[in-house]
């Protein structure tokens, strides 16, 4: 991931498991479910 997705990520209280980048958005496996973050 890039720093921009990361900054995003680290203001929520979530533990992000692995990502997948998909065609403008990301995949983010979380201890809470499935996110998409576009």
């Amino acid at each position: 991931m890039q720093d921009y997705e990361l900054s995003i990520l680290e203001q929520y209280p979530i533990n992000v498991k692995c990502t997948r980048k998909t065609r403008g958005a990301f995949f983010c496996d979380t201890d809470q479910g499935l996110f998409l973050l576009r």
